[in-house]
């Protein structure tokens, strides 16, 4: 399958060389009206598609039923593509020469290929439309006929607009000091239920490699931001700088605008248990189209892998994500996904999950006894780290959302921390801008597992709750450790910012669930700096 797909990259990559050769022009950026040619009927529409055929001479004008809109757009000679935007993941249907040439179907989406070495574009469209440019190739200078899914509460122009492109020379990001990784689709489509086959360039200063790779975008919020986030697994196993690239994930982070609360999270979790979790920004780039600074990093899966020691143990990783959570779990499995497992005995992992909770709810820290904590079954070391991490960052999510426990070795661990872009006062809601009060005694407590509570209220937890911070705070978490650490990380991301907020206009907009909508990239650091050195204040005076 593999060596087939590569036959296929070679040979598409030379035709389209050739042709571009031939043709040498791609359209120019004309910021052309978008209007409606005609309605057409539901019964008419679907035909048209399911045919792949659209007959410009006989089309009937639909008064009843309409469902569609065919738009009519005029192509300027001896152009190879034509740009236009359409809503992400909003079906559309191009026509030319009565023949169907290009289509995306719903809740798909980077549909194109690469042409380009030396440049990338990008397109200067309202964010609030939410639309992507789709390059559509094309068979003449016959005029196109678009036919789309017609929606009541919004204007054709919401749904696809004419793009104003804007080209850029790749060495200003190769100049920024970061990676690149340059994606093509191959005139394939990304979406959320599949992996699609593409092709990978990670561009250095060093040099450019090419390999092979499967994608897909990841996420639930973030599905309904204009930039995505997506899963990659590489066919080889590669590096990037101390970054295993074999199964990654590339975070967005499109409303952490500081771009750095996932890193911070990453990297403070990492030295907490002398463990790395390696991420690298990077920029982004698909089909030639320029999507941002994105922060690149192990999976949560690839991560617990390397704590395995026997390809064919027992060992397990168990995701806590959105409850509810009633009880000790006995008859209600919602909210515990188990997501890597070597072997197929599911329900007997279930038990493990429930007995498990039933030990520290019922048990483990009843009587508040030190040889309680001396039992090697339950790691309280990685448990104690954990919620310093969440509570240090008020993570909203905590607990609750993103939440791994890994069974190793008979050993339960909380050592895969995840999902940080809500975190360290920046959302509006849970109070997780304000500084003070603990994630786990707020409104979101009773929508957490049980165990955390009883961890929380035990005198013993507390006393080493209290012991570890007081640790970490001579060192790692110094109000002086942190500082020249965000400065160094802004200085290594700032001009690599420019570049994300030239491609996505959101500093000073409304961006959910933002609280404050500052200025600058700089006013967003800043704001994140002080915050955190608020909040060690705010845990000084409560784990002293």
């Amino acid at each position: 399958m593999i060596q087939r797909f590569k036959k296929l990259l070679f040979i598409s990559a030379t035709l389209l060389s050739v042709y571009i050769l031939l043709n040498n022009k791609i359209e120019s950026n004309i910021n052309d009206s978008i209007l409606l040619e005609k309605n057409i009927s539901i019964k008419d529409g679907n035909n048209f598609i399911f045919n792949q055929y659209l007959n410009t001479e006989i089309i009937r004008e639909s008064k009843n039923d309409s469902i569609f809109g065919l738009i009519k757009i005029e192509v300027e000679q001896k152009s190879i593509f034509k740009n236009i935007m359409v809503r992400n993941g909003y079906p559309f249907y191009v026509f030319q020469n009565n023949h169907l040439i290009y289509k995306q179907e719903k809740n798909t989406y980077y549909k194109g290929n690469e042409i380009e070495n030396k440049e990338y574009y990008y397109s200067n469209s309202d964010l609030w439309k939410n639309q992507a440019l789709h390059q559509v190739p094309l068979n003449g200078e016959e005029p196109l006929y678009i036919l789309i899914p017609k929606n009541k509460n919004k204007q054709i122009s919401d749904l696809i607009s004419s793009p104003n492109i804007i080209e850029k020379k790749i060495e200003n990001l190769i100049t920024t000091d970061i990676p690149i990784i340059k994606i093509s689709t191959h005139n394939n489509s990304l979406d959320t239920s599949a992996y699609t086959f593409v092709s990978t360039k990670i561009i250095t200063n060093e040099n450019v490699k090419l390999t092979l790779s499967k994608m897909k975008i990841r996420g639930n919020t973030s599905l309904s931001f204009p930039k995505k986030q997506f899963n990659i697994i590489f066919d080889e196993k590669n590096k990037l700088n101390d970054l295993e690239l074999k199964k990654n994930v590339l975070i967005s982070s499109y409303s952490d605008k500081s771009l750095m609360r996932n890193k911070i999270a990453f990297d403070l979790f990492s030295l907490f248990r002398n463990k790395n979790i390696e991420s690298e920004y990077i920029h982004l780039i698909i089909n030639d189209l320029y999507e941002g600074v994105y922060l690149i990093t192990e999976h949560p899966e690839q991560q617990f892998k390397k704590h395995i020691t026997d390809s064919i143990s027992s060992d397990f990783l168990v995701q806590i994500d959105r409850g509810p959570f009633n009880g000790y779990l006995l008859n209600n499995k919602n909210g515990y996904t188990i997501e890597f497992n070597n072997d197929t005995e599911l329900n007997k992992k279930y038990e493990e999950i429930i007995d498990f909770e039933q030990r520290i709810i019922k048990n483990l820290f009843k009587n508040n006894r030190d040889e309680n904590l001396t039992n090697n079954e339950i790691n309280i070391d990685t448990f104690i780290d954990y919620i310093i991490i969440n509570e240090l960052s008020k993570n909203i999510d905590a607990y609750r959302l993103s939440t791994y426990i890994s069974f190793i070795n008979n050993s339960i661990n909380m050592n895969i921390i995840w999902d940080f872009d809500l975190s360290f006062g920046l959302a509006n809601y849970n109070d997780g801008f304000n500084h003070e009060g603990f994630v786990i005694e707020s409104e979101i407590s009773e929508y957490i597992p049980d165990f955390w509570n009883n961890l929380w209220n035990s005198k013993l937890i507390q006393e080493k709750l209290i012991n570890r911070y007081k640790e970490l705070r001579k060192d790692i978490l110094s109000d002086d450790n942190l500082n020249n650490y965000i400065e160094e990380l802004y200085k290594k991301i700032n001009t690599s910012a420019e570049k994300n907020f030239e491609r996505w206009e959101i500093i000073g907009q409304d961006v959910w669930p933002n609280k404050n909508n500052f200025k600058s990239y700089k006013e967003e650091v800043d704001y994140l700096q002080n915050w955190i050195l608020k909040r060690l204040n705010f845990l000084d005076s409560k784990w002293n």
